[in-house]
């Protein structure tokens, strides 16, 4: 987040950009940014948490992902059924 999102990291890559590759960012950049973190302790108590809040979205994304397939394949063998003439009457 902190290198696509935040204000003064752009300004930093901004600051060092030398060329239009990856708009300046490059492994001497990224190695010259400032950060300001949290202590680890607190690092770690705000990951746990954000699993947590995350963690129903996972569940609910994996379920679309299997509809998502089974309809694919349900298609396919419709679309299969309409050629082959298996199925009397389209509505």
């Amino acid at each position: 987040m902190l290198l696509h999102e935040a204000q003064f990291v752009s300004e930093q890559i901004a600051a060092e950009r030398r060329g239009a590759i990856l708009s300046g960012l490059n492994t001497t950049v990224v190695g010259s940014l400032i950060f300001t973190l949290p202590p680890e302790t607190e690092q770690r108590e705000l990951i746990d948490h954000l699993g947590a809040l995350l963690s129903p979205i996972d569940v609910i994304t994996e379920k679309v992902r299997g509809t998502i397939e089974k309809l694919a394949e349900y298609r396919s063998a419709l679309i299969t059924a309409a050629v082959t003439g298996q199925i009397a009457e389209l509505r």
